[in-house]
């Protein structure tokens, strides 16, 4: 019974990686969206997120009560090789998602702040443009443009 519940953890550890790892192939498309301008794509990449957390969360709670009915003495016989690879390798690619998310997080707060440093770049031309006088007769102006247009 033991090596089965030992088996079963194995397993379970095994499918978190792997969980881990598809958290990772989605946070790289994220960056790739969100570096090639595809903000439209992002919400469905977004949306994949969720799923997945709540799979590693079932496994984890599977994993928790498997290992409470192992005595003690298995549970120093759970800790070999085998899970000893599988924890380090998570915790591996639990790192490596927190940097890529962190660096997510920075392409976005540079996008939000070209989009406000471009908002307020148009505002500020909007506000100096001279309003539309078709009597106007400063070359140049918005008015001349739209009649001569007209």
């Amino acid at each position: 019974m033991n090596n089965t519940i030992q088996s079963q953890i194995i397993s379970i550890a095994e499918a978190r990686l792997a969980k881990f790892e598809e958290l990772i192939k989605l946070a790289e498309e994220q960056q790739e969206l969100l570096i090639n301008n595809r903000h439209d794509e992002l919400v469905e990449n977004l949306s994949k997120h969720d799923p997945i957390l709540i799979e590693i969360a079932q496994l984890e709670r599977k994993e928790q009560e498997l290992s409470a009915q192992t005595d003690d003495n298995n549970r120093q016989n759970r800790l070999d090789e085998t899970i000893a690879e599988l924890s380090k390798r998570t915790t591996d690619a639990a790192n490596r998602l927190h940097s890529l998310i962190q660096f997510n997080a920075e392409l976005l707060m540079n996008a939000m702040s070209f989009m406000n440093f471009s908002l307020g770049l148009i505002s500020r031309l909007i506000n100096n443009q001279p309003s539309y006088n078709p009597n106007s007769d400063e070359s140049g102006s918005l008015s001349l443009v739209l009649d001569s247009k007209v």
